[in-house]
């Protein structure tokens, strides 16, 4: 859970101020079911990590205090060659970073899953993005 704190005001409005958060799909293509095996196969903490409940609406409720807030959800896509799926992993606090004895069998294991499931070379990697705009 993430903890959201405005800083002290006037009781005034500041402007307003947006929150984005992209949930990744996990399944509903063999990539993308690919990439979660993957991340269970080779993650270092990853079920450690709460990933479905970053923010709730209380939370929400109470940092758009003053004006409240709107909420929009989208789908996003990230085309991605090998090169981009083993930096896009990478990224990821629990993952092994490279000079992890895990991480070229990570590598490997991503490399064979483009080669089996890419599209002109690319795979579409699809999130789910929620965006909360409003006063603060």
């Amino acid at each position: 859970m993430i903890s959201l704190q405005r800083g002290k005001s006037s009781g005034a409005s500041c402007g307003q101020v947006a929150l984005v958060w992209n949930g990744r799909r996990e399944s509903g293509a063999p990539f993308l079911a690919g990439y979660q095996q993957i991340i269970e196969r080779f993650g270092l903490d990853y079920t450690a990590v709460d990933h479905a409940r970053v923010v709730d609406e209380e939370t929400l409720a109470g940092f758009y205090a003053l004006g409240g807030y709107a909420q929009h959800a989208f789908v996003n896509r990230q085309l991605l060659d090998a090169a981009g799926v083993v930096s896009r992993l990478s990224s990821t606090s629990y993952m092994p970073a490279a000079d992890h004895p895990r991480y070229g069998a990570m590598v490997e294991a991503v490399q064979a899953l483009v080669a089996a499931t890419a599209e002109r070379g690319k795979v579409t990697m699809l999130y789910d993005t929620r965006l909360y705009v409003g006063r603060v």
